[in-house]
């Protein structure tokens, strides 16, 4: 995809950070907020109609506002494809200029004076595109098209237009320059298992999952994350079992699992086998009939009228908590510090916490390491983060570049540009997720095996662990599963495992802990003789190179990878079900979605 450095820029991140944390934002800076309008494209027949041309009327539009803050637009949310339009004038100028789009939903393509500029694959993204060659002096039309499939709002606002800075420099964010809080010494070689346990087997309890805690030990999973285990509420409940975010005492166990004891009990067992154990931890909303909400109902926000909400329209059946309440803060770390001290688990899986403020998780995190070290893994993609709160952010991005690249909609460039952007944004030293399939996700209806077919998936598995990151296995995945685990009814997994992913995934654990090039090394993009659909990079360590070299099209291919551009020697491959065979000068024949990894050893320079 030719101009990807200038056209895909994407981030997941913070409306609320954009002009503190972008470093070309500035007085040079002027926001779109005013005339805009907005059509549904419920035939999806916009392109075709070529929506996009300055010509095309939109008198059949209504008008819509984005809104400057961390809001959705005045717009009913709807879903499938949408489009956004507007009109500004632009005053001459030989400077670059930059369109910042400080959120979208879901992915988006834009378009300038019917010009196709650039976009963003990606869930809750902050983005930026270079639009210097299709800007006019005088009247320009700016369009956008968004991907909607989640039932939010699309494009929330404002835009902005930029002038005097590269993409990059307008992008950048300060707190790139700082170093990520440094957490116990587990945490960056961790694997997680993810389990929901209502979906893990027939009985669907703690015991049940105990029983079987050596065979997610066998995978190299080194943290056991469970969905929430307390109580589901019953008002306004979502489907026959309800949401399992929907808590109503977070003081006490699911009596759907079993009792207190059996989680002690799951929590010893998991010990006994080196697993560390992180439990969902849901601050931002609570069942409707909660605990809280009969002791304290206001603890949760309210509207102008005094009625108590949802945070959103699509959680109709869980009422919004107002962190403000110091009460309520001080309740929620009194419930954090009884699960770790007196039960013993060993971190949370922060839900919704790009809406709670990050100073509560700072201080949440001092009040948990008082106890002992544990592990924070938010469910976000704020930098600010992981300065002081978090070990681990988890923003979709990255899912986003694997649909995009199974799909045949980007080229491998964009997988670098992915990683290389992430750079800009966090601080150093910064981890993220990796998952290819995650329960409140598109992975949640459609496994990995099903959304993007057998032989792509175990393709995204050997990604997901060889990539910088966190890697996260969810219940399933290890067999293959191709059945739909949806959150609030009966669902259940294939165990069957007929194409070989238990094996694969016990081999990439094995190569992630005996290889620490996969687990501190740096990420480096390697050039190859078939750039358009042959991904090849490097993780560079101390004493190790591994280079991984994949193949992003159906078609066998034959390929050179220019390994000498990373100084190493003694090349041997990693025995990962990968398919081809090695030829010399580093030329090598991969099958449709297959893939080699290969360790070299290096002299430190």
């Amino acid at each position: 995809m030719t101009g990807m450095k200038e056209s895909i820029i994407a981030f997941a991140g913070s409306l609320l950070l954009f002009c503190a944390g972008c470093s070309g934002c500035g007085d040079s800076s002027r926001r779109l907020e005013n005339d805009w309008t907005f059509r549904i494209d419920s035939l999806n027949q916009g392109l075709s109609e070529q929506w996009y041309l300055s010509e095309h009327s939109d008198s059949e539009w209504e008008t819509v506002s984005l809104l400057p803050s961390n809001a959705r637009h005045n717009v009913v949310e709807w879903r499938g494809v949408a489009w956004y339009r507007t009109t500004f004038e632009a005053e001459p100028t030989d400077g670059p200029r930059t369109l910042v789009f400080h959120g979208s939903d879901n992915s988006a393509v834009v378009w300038l004076n019917g010009e196709r500029v650039g976009g963003v694959n990606g869930y809750s993204e902050w983005f930026a595109v270079g639009v210097t060659p299709s800007m006019r002096a005088g009247l320009n039309t700016l369009v956008v098209r968004v991907d909607n499939p989640r039932g939010y709002s699309g494009i929330y606002g404002p835009v902005s237009l930029t002038a005097g800075g590269t993409v990059d420099e307008v992008l950048k964010n300060p707190l790139s320059e700082r170093a990520a809080r440094a957490g116990a010494g587990w945490v960056p070689d961790a694997v997680v298992y993810g389990v929901f346990p209502r979906a893990f087997s027939r009985e669907g309890t703690f015991r049940s999952l105990e029983q079987r805690l050596p065979e997610i030990k066998s995978l190299g999973a080194t943290v056991l994350w469970l969905l929430p285990i307390h109580p589901i509420g019953d008002a306004n409940r979502r489907g026959s079992l309800g949401n399992p975010y929907a808590v109503r005492d977070y003081d006490a166990i699911n009596p759907e699992y079993g009792t207190l004891e059996d989680f002690r009990s799951l929590v010893r067992s998991a010990h006994g086998l080196g697993l560390r154990v992180v439990i969902d931890l849901v601050v931002n909303h609570a069942a409707w009939d909660s605990r809280l909400m009969f002791e304290h109902p206001d603890w949760f926000l309210h509207d102008e009228s005094g009625a108590i909400v949802s945070p959103s329209v699509e959680w109709s059946d869980v009422a919004a908590l107002d962190l403000r309440h110091h009460e309520l803060r001080k309740d929620i770390i009194r419930m954090a510090e009884y699960w770790v001290g007196e039960v013993g688990v060993d971190g949370f899986r922060c839900h919704a916490a790009e809406r709670v403020p990050t100073e509560f998780w700072e201080l949440l995190r001092a009040q948990l390491e008082k106890i002992k070290p544990v592990m924070l893994i938010s469910d976000g993609s704020l930098p600010d983060h992981h300065l002081k709160a978090f070990d681990v952010t988890e923003g979709g991005t990255m899912y986003r570049v694997f649909e995009a690249l199974t799909e045949g909609l980007a080229s491998p460039e964009m997988f670098h540009e992915a990683i290389r952007l992430e750079s800009l944004k966090y601080p150093q030293g910064s981890l993220h997720l990796r998952y290819e399939t995650r329960h409140d996700y598109r992975g949640s209806n459609s496994p990995a095996a099903a959304r993007f077919g057998i032989k792509p998936a175990k393709l995204l598995s050997v990604l997901v662990y060889a990539m910088p990151g966190i890697p996260l296995i969810y219940n399933g995945d290890e067999a293959g599963n191709t059945a739909r685990l949806g959150l609030f009814d009966r669902s259940s997994i294939d165990w069957t495992d007929r194409q070989g992913f238990r094996v694969l995934l016990k081999d990439l654990g094995r190569m992630r802990s005996e290889y620490d090039a996969f687990v501190r090394g740096t990420y480096r993009p390697l050039g190859n003789s078939e750039p358009s659909r042959v991904l090849s990079f490097a993780r560079v360590g101390d004493h190790q190179v591994a280079v991984v070299v994949a193949n992003l099209s159906a078609d066998p291919v034959t390929v050179r990878v220019y390994r000498e551009e990373v100084g190493a020697k003694d090349w041997r491959e990693l025995n990962t079900a990968g398919d081809g065979r090695m030829g010399v000068n580093g030329e090598y024949t991969l099958l449709g979605w297959g893939w080699k990894i290969f360790i070299g050893t290096r002299t430190p320079t």
